[in-house]
């Protein structure tokens, strides 16, 4: 049952990790805001198929398509901020309030589908989240889309992905979005199930485990973009990554109920917190890159931000699934905290970053 809940989530990732490049030059060519229209109608009908579906098949066929609404989203989300805001500052905060709107679909999400689900059924809290997309669909800005869709003219000068892959700062700071995002990607599919096999919790109360986590990332996203802009971004990822790293090895030391009350939740808390925080630093900075090292093209550094994402969430789910069998969850913990530690001298790197001549 972990493997094939496993594959269900990574499914997802897999998809969003092969669609991201080819994703990234249809922003150039049609615009940030045709991206998002097209991954909101995708996420719709990916929402629909997820209400009406019983069986296994159907489902991982839905969370597979979600990814390539979720990749059109992301890049196209991200950009628009990061274009509109050309103030470092200010799109610090841009960013971190549209980063916080993906917590706080999390912090409703797991509640309220646990909730529903338990008293309900599974097709009703699908149908409402379907019916908000709608809405949301209907409020786009449409004679924007159709003519940045029509017009022929619309294609900036881009900077390709491989470019950017050999710029060694995009490459650090991929790897420590990469090994933070992890630290979820390997807690949600085995916790949920753990928490069900040993403590005999209800469906409803599953969903309860996670929104303690989605507030810790609400707070870093919003709290903490400007803070690492004014102490140093580099500081900010070394001293998140540490942390992260050893609450992940104080998560694995004993698990029970007590476990669970005193010390998965305030600890679980902290880590996505910290991983709001990284993102908060990170993200604008990557945007800073591509405005100082090359082309103001947002479409390309963000479509690698998420490759960095869909690795960690297709890797973690999939082969945390596996190995939870084989060496147990504890040490499936710590050795993430191991490897995330051993990483950090490299983000000693983004303190001072070049910039080439002109």
């Amino acid at each position: 049952e972990n493997s094939k809940v496993g594959w269900l989530l990574s499914s997802k990732a897999i998809v969003q990790l092969i669609a991201n490049p080819f994703i990234s030059p249809l922003a150039g060519r049609f615009g940030y805001q045709c991206l998002l229209f097209a991954g909101t109608t995708i996420i719709l009908v990916s929402t629909l198929v997820f209400a009406f579906s019983v069986y296994y098949i159907p489902l991982f066929i839905a969370r597979s398509v979600q990814g390539l609404g979720s990749a059109a989203l992301a890049i196209g989300g991200m950009s628009i901020v990061a274009e509109r805001y050309p103030d470092d500052k200010q799109r610090s905060k841009a960013m971190g309030v549209a980063m916080g709107g993906s917590a706080t679909g999390i912090l409703v999400g797991y509640p309220f589908g646990g909730f529903m689900y338990t008293f309900v059924g599974k097709v009703a809290p699908f149908c409402i989240i379907a019916v908000f997309i709608a809405l949301d669909l209907v409020m786009f800005p449409y004679k924007t889309i159709i003519i940045a869709f029509f017009n022929l003219q619309r294609e900036k000068k881009t900077t390709s992905l491989l470019k950017l892959l050999q710029d060694p700062y995009i490459l650090v700071i991929s790897g420590s979005i990469m090994l933070t995002s992890m630290a979820m990607a390997v807690i949600e599919p085995t916790v949920p199930l753990w928490i069900m096999q040993t403590m005999n919790a209800e469906k409803w109360q599953i969903g309860l485990v996670f929104l303690p986590d989605s507030i810790g990332y609400l707070i870093g996203t919003n709290f903490f973009g400007v803070t690492a802009r004014n102490i140093g971004r580099w500081i900010t990822t070394i001293v998140c990554m540490v942390m992260i790293s050893l609450c992940l090895i104080c998560v694995s030391l004993n698990y029970n109920i007590l476990w669970l009350g005193w010390l998965y939740i305030p600890t679980a808390v902290l880590i996505i917190l910290l991983i709001g925080a990284t993102d908060a630093a990170l993200m604008p900075m990557l945007a800073l890159l591509v405005d100082t090292r090359h082309d103001a093209f947002y479409g390309s550094v963000y479509a690698i931000a998420q490759l960095s994402v869909c690795l960690a969430y297709s890797v973690g789910p999939s082969v945390a699934g596996q190995l939870v069998k084989i060496v147990g969850f504890p040490w499936l913990i710590r050795g993430l905290g191991i490897i995330s530690i051993l990483y950090t001298p490299l983000c000693i790197l983004l303190r001072k970053v070049p910039i080439p001549s002109e």
